[in-house]
């Protein structure tokens, strides 16, 4: 499930990006505004490739290309700052393409993998799970979920300041790595122009913070979704599978901003009333809002989820049958995509 949601991410970023991936059927729309073919079909099909396959390979080719790869520092914002503008303070006339390319590379090796990988996962789900057994454990698992939800806690304008804030300081970090080279974020660009920062990202970033003077150690999510182990651990593909949905769900309401549609006047109030309504998220005669009250509820859930992990239970069973143990509202990952776009 979580290499699904990886896939869905890409597709949604290239879509954002002007990138229609179709499985086997692949178009984008040019510099001219014409719909093009994307991948040459074979003479005895009018096929392309696949969706596994030309997602990863479209991802990885925007990311490489010095001019494409930027618009991922365009379209992803934190407190309405583009990334752009963000690291054009800090190091004027000079951002590496390694900035993005860094991160496309970490969060999409589970797409990038291939056949070994896809084995392995095979073999989880259809093998005899006796005999290969996944490395996971109820409380680090539990742990990590309510870790998880905290992160994307609303914080408006589709922002997630728990979160963004962290991925904000890998990347200046990325970009501090490609201009000095081995010397640590406090010698370099970053607290020299650091007051000349907008007000809104000192407010969510103090400069000790952003040199790492304070809050050291990165969030548990992005060392995971960082870590290149082979075979992935699930915890890994999810944390992956959230920084790549993270990044879609920048990018669309970016693209929706643009296009004219105004998320936070309710311009998609009827879509998303009815998407909750039918995924249970709110009830007919309880209106959604400004999706608020969907982030009410899990902090309610998450209440209880903290309480039932202490003391660490002994198993998963344990667990489950604790009272008031934050099911089934934690399960509900959607709601995140939907408070995001009431913003």
């Amino acid at each position: 499930m979580a290499y699904y949601a990886q896939l869905r991410a890409g597709l949604c970023i290239m879509a954002n990006l002007g990138v229609g991936l179709f499985n086997g059927i692949n178009f984008a729309v040019d510099n001219a505004g014409a719909i093009v073919r994307i991948d040459p079909t074979k003479k005895t099909s009018r096929r392309g490739m696949g969706t596994h396959e030309v997602v990863w390979s479209a991802l990885d080719d925007w990311s490489k290309n010095p001019v494409l790869s930027q618009s991922f520092l365009d379209l992803i914002k934190v407190r309405h700052a583009p990334l752009r503008d963000i690291l054009e303070t800090i190091w004027p006339g000079f951002i590496s393409t390694a900035t993005v390319g860094g991160l496309i590379n970490a969060w999409g090796i589970d797409l990038k993998r291939g056949q070994t990988d896809r084995n392995f996962r095979n073999t989880s789900s259809y093998a005899p799970h006796a005999l290969n057994p996944l490395p996971m454990r109820t409380a680090t698992n539990l742990r990590f979920v309510q870790r998880a939800w905290r992160m994307f806690e609303p914080s408006g304008s589709a922002g997630f300041d728990n979160l963004d804030r962290f991925l904000l300081r890998r990347i200046l970090w990325a970009q501090h790595e490609a201009t000095n080279p081995g010397t640590p974020p406090s010698a370099g660009s970053i607290p020299a122009q650091y007051g000349n920062l907008p007000a809104t990202i000192r407010g969510l970033c103090s400069q000790d913070f952003l040199v790492g003077n304070t809050e050291a150690t990165n969030l548990e999510i992005i060392r995971y979704a960082d870590a290149g182990t082979t075979p992935a651990t699930p915890l890994q593909m999810l944390s992956r599978a959230l920084m790549l949905l993270r990044t879609a769900m920048a990018f669309t309401h970016t693209s929706l901003s643009e296009a004219g549609v105004n998320t936070a006047t309710g311009d998609l109030q009827v879509w998303l009333e009815n998407y909750a309504q039918l995924r249970g998220f709110c009830s007919a005669t309880t209106p959604l809002g400004d999706g608020s009250g969907l982030w009410d509820d899990i902090r309610v859930a998450m209440d209880d989820l903290g309480r039932s992990r202490l003391p660490a239970p002994a198993d998963l069973m344990s667990w489950k049958t604790a009272n008031n143990n934050g099911m089934p509202l934690i399960t509900e990952a959607e709601r995140i995509a939907v408070w995001s776009l009431c913003a």
